[in-house]
């Protein structure tokens, strides 16, 4: 969705519903994502893992977010030596664009990795 801007774009008809998809997902994802690397673990490790998760959610999002603000600004360049809101705009869709295509990278990813059908519920620990 937020590939599709351009400076026409109003922020009630395309950017808040956008933020508003993107907001639900990562709730979402976010909490399942945790509970999906704790489900399993034996009691020494309890503690370890979700630091160790979240410590890969943080360096994801600080490299990710820097390497979406090269190619904005890369586009933004290539665009308009000068800048301008233009520039500025078409720099961030392709940003988005790049991000999108990851994300459906991913998600195909976790398609093929993560095998099909429900795993028994684990035994209670003592």
């Amino acid at each position: 969705m937020l590939a599709l801007i351009d400076t026409g774009t109003g922020y009630s008809t395309g950017l808040l519903p956008a933020l508003i998809v993107s907001g639900v997902g990562q709730g979402m994802t976010s909490s399942t994502s945790m509970s999906s690397a704790t489900r399993d673990l034996p009691a020494d490790q309890v503690g370890v893992a979700p630091a160790t998760t979240n410590v890969m959610q943080q360096l994801g999002g600080s490299l990710g977010t820097a390497a979406l603000s090269t190619v904005a600004a890369t586009v933004a360049v290539a665009v308009a030596a000068g800048g301008g809101a233009e520039a500025t705009v078409q720099g961030c869709a392709a940003a988005f664009t790049v991000a999108s295509g990851l994300s459906l990278v991913t998600a195909l990813a976790c398609l093929l990795v993560i095998p099909p059908g429900r795993r028994p519920a684990p035994e209670p620990r003592p």
